[in-house]
C-alpha cells in the first residue's frame, strides 16, 4: 500500500513537473547562450564539421537539442560572413530569427526535446541509485523530490550544457558502482564488463557536454579506489589495472567517436582554451558584493538559497543517516558530491548555481532518502508530510518563472536580484512577459537596459537602447527619441546590480525606486514621468554617450500625469 501511494505521488510529480516545464517554456524567450547552442547544434549535423562555439563547449549537448530541428529544413548560413568570421553570436540570431521556421518554433522545439531527454534519464537513473543504494522506497521519495526541484524544472526545459553533464555525470557513478559490485577480478563476469562499458559511454558523453566533465575519469578511479579500500578489499587491488586501463582506453575511444576520430583533436583545444580563459577570472555578483576572481562561498551560498528549504531539510537528514547508519557504500553518495563541490569552489566562473548542477541529483538522493528516515518513524511522518506539501507550495508559488526561484530563507524570489543575478535568476528569458505588460499598456516606447540575447522587437517591444548589455549587435525599433508621453524604464536584474558594467553604481540611483512592474522577477520596469531627478541622471548618461537628442528629449518634453 505505501509502494502505491508513493507511485501515485511520483506520477502527480511528473504530470506537474511537464505542465510546469511547459509553462516555463512558453513563457520564456531565448536565454543568453541559447541561439548559439541551438544554431551550433544544427550547423554540426548538417555540415559535418566541428567548427563554430566547438572550443567554448563540446557538442554532444547541443547536437541532442538540435536533432528533432533537422525535419524543418532550416539553413544552417554557413556561407554567410558571419560564419566564416566566427561571430558566433550574431550568427546564432540570424540562425534563430531570418530561417525557414519562425524562432518560437525552433527554440521551443529544441527545448521541449531536451527537457524530455535529460528529464527522463535523470529521474530513472536517480531511482535506480538510490534504490541500489538505500531501497526502492528512498528511490521512489528520491524521483519525488527531483521531479519538485524548481533548478530541474528551469534548467531541464533550456537549451544549454548543464543538464547533460549532470545526468551523465550520475550515470557514469551509477555504472561505477555496479561494476565494483560485480567485478571479482575475473574475465567472465559479463555484468562487471557491460556495466564497465556503460560506465566509460557515460564518462565520454559527459565529457562530449561540458567541459568541466574532464575531471570524471578521475573521480571514478579514485572511486574505485576508495571502494577496494572501504570493503576490506585492498588485497584485491591490483585486480583494478586492467578494468581501469579498458575503462581509459573506452572512454577517450568512446570521445573520439562523438567527435569523429579526424576531429578529437579539438575537444583538447577546447579543453586548453576553457582553461585559459577560466584564469582571466570573470565578473560576478553575490548578496551585493562584486567579484572577478570569485569568492569560496558562492556555490554553497547557491546552493543553500536556490534549493527548497524542506529538501535542504530532507537533504540534512539523509546525510546524517549515511553518515551513522549507512553501509560504506554509501560513499558513492558523498564523494561525488563533496569532490565536485571542491572542484566548483576554485572556479572563477561564478554565474549560477547551474555550475554545481552535477551535485544535484546527489543531493535529491540524500533528500530522498532522508524522506524515507521521516516516513519510518510515526513522530515525523506528519512532519514528512508537511514538509513534503511545504515545497509543492514554494515551488507552484513561482509558476511559471522557474528559474528566479530562490527559498524564503532569501526572501523567496521577489528578492533574489539582491542575491544573485546572472543565470541565477536573469538569462534574459523574460522579454516575452515585458513584452505582455507594455502591450496592455499601449505599446509605448521603452528605455531598455536589456541583459540577453534575444530580439525585443520580435516580441513587439518598441526601445530605446540604455545599457543594453548583449553579444548581439541590436537595432533599436525606436529610433528617435520618443516626443512627450511616459518616461518607462526597463532594467534587467543583471544590469541593475552592474554586474558586467566598469561602473559598478550605474545603476545605483534606481535601487531604491519602486518598480510599477516585474516581469518574471527579472526586468524591473520604472516610470520615471514626473521624477525629473532620476531623468536628469538619464540625460547625463546619453551625454556621455554622445547622444544629445535624447538627453534633450527627456530635460525638454513637459510630461503630464497620464
Amino acid at each position: 500500500m505505501k509502494h502505491k501511494i508513493l507511485v501515485f505521488s511520483v506520477a502527480l510529480a511528473a504530470v506537474f513537473n511537464i505542465y510546469a516545464a511547459r509553462s516555463f517554456i512558453e513563457n520564456s524567450s531565448p536565454t543568453y547562450d541559447e541561439p548559439l547552442h541551438i544554431a551550433a547544434g544544427h550547423a554540426y549535423w548538417k555540415t559535418g564539421k566541428y567548427r563554430i562555439n566547438i572550443k567554448d563547449h563540446p557538442p554532444l549537448a547541443e547536437m541532442a537539442a538540435a536533432l528533432p530541428l533537422l525535419f524543418f529544413k532550416l539553413d544552417a548560413f554557413e556561407t554567410s560572413r558571419l560564419y566564416s568570421d566566427n561571430d558566433q553570436y550574431n550568427w546564432a540570431d540570424l540562425f534563430i530569427y531570418q530561417n525557414a521556421a519562425g524562432a518560437e518554433k525552433i527554440v521551443n522545439t529544441a527545448r521541449l526535446f531536451s527537457y524530455f531527454l535529460w528529464t527522463t534519464l535523470m529521474a530513472f537513473f536517480i531511482f535506480l541509485f538510490a534504490k541500489e543504494l538505500v531501497s526502492a522506497e528512498a528511490g521512489l521519495l528520491s524521483a519525488l523530490v527531483f521531479l519538485l526541484m524548481p533548478v530541474f524544472i528551469s534548467n531541464n526545459a533550456l537549451v544549454a550544457t548543464d543538464s547533460a553533464a549532470a545526468g551523465l555525470y550520475l550515470a557514469a557513478f551509477l555504472f561505477a558502482l555496479l561494476f565494483a559490485r560485480h567485478y571479482k577480478g575475473g574475465v567472465k563476469e559479463k555484468k562487471a564488463w557491460l556495466y564497465l562499458g556503460l560506465c566509460a559511454l557515460a564518462s565520454a558523453s559527459a565529457m562530449a557536454s561540458k567541459f568541466s566533465m574532464a575531471v570524471l575519469p578521475g573521480f571514478i578511479l579514485l572511486m574505485w579506489l576508495i571502494e577496494f579500500a572501504v570493503t576490506n578489499r585492498a588485497a584485491e587491488l591490483k585486480k583494478l589495472l586492467l578494468p581501469a586501463l579498458i575503462y581509459l582506453a573506452g572512454t577517450f575511444a568512446a570521445l573520439a567517436v562523438i567527435y569523429g576520430f579526424t576531429q578529437v583533436n579539438l575537444y583538447f583545444e577546447g579543453l586548453a582554451a576553457t582553461a585559459a580563459r577560466l584564469k582571466t577570472g570573470r565578473p560576478s555578483f553575490i548578496n551585493g558584493n562584486h567579484s572577478i576572481y570569485g569568492v569560496w562561498w558562492y556555490f554553497p551560498f547557491a546552493f543553500l538559497i536556490k534549493t527548497p528549504l524542506s529538501v535542504l531539510i530532507f537533504f540534512a537528514a539523509g546525510m546524517v543517516y549515511s553518515l551513522k547508519n549507512g553501509r560504506e557504500s554509501h560513499i558513492w553518495l558523498f564523494a561525488p558530491f563533496i569532490l565536485y563541490f571542491i572542484c566548483a569552489a576554485g572556479s572563477k566562473l561564478q554565474i549560477g548555481v547551474r555550475h554545481i548542477l552535477p551535485v544535484m541529483p546527489f543531493c535529491v538522493i540524500f533528500a530522498g532518502t532522508g524522506a524515507q528516515v521521516f516516513l519510518e518513524r510515526k513522530y515525523l511522518r506528519p512532519a514528512a508530510v508537511l514538509l513534503i506539501l511545504a515545497l509543492a507550495f514554494s515551488v507552484a508559488n513561482v509558476h511559471p518563472y522557474y528559474l528566479a526561484y530562490f527559498n524564503e530563507a532569501a526572501g523567496g524570489p521577489g528578492n533574489g536580484y539582491k542575491r544573485l543575478v546572472d543565470s541565477n535568476l536573469d538569462w534574459g528569458q523574460d522579454l516575452k512577459t515585458l513584452a505582455g505588460y507594455l502591450k496592455k499598456e499601449g505599446s509605448p516606447p521603452v528605455y531598455l537596459a536589456y541583459f540577453g540575447t534575444a530580439k525585443p522587437q520580435y516580441y513587439g517591444i518598441k526601445y530605446i537602447p540604455f545599457g543594453l548589455y548583449s553579444d548581439v549587435r541590436f537595432q533599436g525599433a525606436v529610433e528617435a527619441p520618443p516626443e512627450g508621453g511616459r518616461v518607462l524604464v526597463a532594467v534587467s536584474a543583471t544590469n541593475l546590480q552592474s554586474a558586467y558594467y566598469r561602473n559598478k553604481e550605474f545603476f545605483n540611483w534606481l535601487l531604491k525606486k519602486e518598480p510599477v512592474f516585474k516581469a518574471g522577477y527579472s526586468i524591473f520596469v520604472y516610470d520615471l514621468t514626473q521624477d525629473m531627478e532620476a531623468r536628469t541622471k538619464m540625460a547625463g548618461t546619453f551625454r556621455r554617450l554622445s547622444l544629445p537628442a535624447y538627453a534633450d528629449s527627456l530635460l525638454k518634453n513637459r510630461f503630464s500625469d497620464e
